[in-house]
């Protein structure tokens, strides 16, 4: 089925982050700690310390954020700035 054209999406920023090399260390059991861990960490920093994103999703080794903060400028840095600390965490 095709969506109908008359459909307005909202404007939003979609972020996805991913553990590299998972799958070189899956073997030794340490992909499947350090997922755990990212999971643990990820699920409470989405449940309580991302303001400016509206939805969290954690899978595997990937977490995807979901922010409609889009205008003006100033919301995008902050959504931005909200990222880079959740990366370097």
């Amino acid at each position: 089925m095709t969506p109908s054209p008359s459909i307005d999406w909202p404007a939003c920023i979609i972020t996805a982050f991913n553990f590299v090399g998972t799958k070189n260390v899956a073997a030794s059991g340490r992909a499947s700690f350090a997922m755990i861990e990212m999971h643990r960490f990820a699920v409470a920093k989405i449940n309580s310390g991302l303001p400016n994103h509206s939805h969290g999703y954690v899978w595997n080794d990937s977490v995807l954020l979901l922010s409609y903060n889009t205008t003006p400028a100033l919301t995008r840095l902050a959504v931005l700035q909200e990222l880079s600390e959740f990366k370097r965490a």
